[in-house]
């Protein structure tokens, strides 16, 4: 898929994992949810595009847009609140689910 997950440079609350053009950012929202049904995460949809989660005082939002220029989409997870190592491990286990 060529998907790179990575820490946005500076903004820790931060993680963005490009997704490529192969797939429509709904198909990306719904492996979403099902990596977060797997792992049991409590969330809301709030768009065809983003979710609220919460896991163990963690408050965070998942989102997936269009990069400028037709260059593929991009799941982006912003934390609200909560401990900052719980949100890192959380967002590297979804994207292991859903396979990036």
């Amino acid at each position: 898929r060529g998907a790179e997950a990575m820490a946005a440079e500076g903004r820790v609350n931060v993680f963005e994992v490009a997704c490529g053009l192969e797939q429509h950012p709904r198909q990306v929202l719904q492996q979403l949810v099902s990596a977060l049904n797997a792992d049991g995460v409590s969330y809301r949809q709030m768009s065809a595009f983003m979710v609220r989660c919460q896991d163990q005082g963690l408050r965070m939002q998942a989102e997936v847009f269009k990069l400028d220029r037709g260059s593929g989409h991009v799941l982006r997870m912003t934390r609200a609140s909560g401990d900052i190592w719980h949100f890192r491990e959380l967002c590297g286990r979804l994207v292991s689910s859903m396979g990036f």
